[in-house]
């Protein structure tokens, strides 16, 4: 039997601050066949006043870890992934940025 993960999830959207709402349903319904999930919105990042932060936990299994960097696999390093212009989306079309941990429970 495998043993459950906890995944954590800081997302960074290119967005107004009026599509929050919006984008965290968007990330949970993206994010439901991974794992229990939830999303909270953290606002504006501070450091790109473009950008809204998003964290999001799950826990799943351990090949959701996998599965996840599966969905676009060249924007991945280590566990950062960085959106590339000409390359597919991950999760959302505005998530920019994103870094994934996650630990055994």
């Amino acid at each position: 039997m495998d043993t459950p993960e906890l995944m954590h999830l800081r997302l960074f959207a290119e967005s107004s601050v009026d599509r929050s709402a919006d984008l965290a349903a968007a990330l949970v319904r993206s994010l439901a066949g991974y794992g229990a999930v939830h999303v909270r919105e953290s606002g504006v990042y501070w450091k790109i006043p473009a950008y809204l932060e998003f964290n999001a936990d799950l826990t799943s299994l351990p090949a959701a870890v996998d599965q996840l960097k599966a969905l676009e696999p060249s924007g991945w390093s280590g566990d950062v992934w960085n959106h590339r212009p000409d390359g597919p989306p991950f999760l959302v079309p505005e998530i920019r940025w994103a870094w994934l941990t996650h630990t055994t429970v």
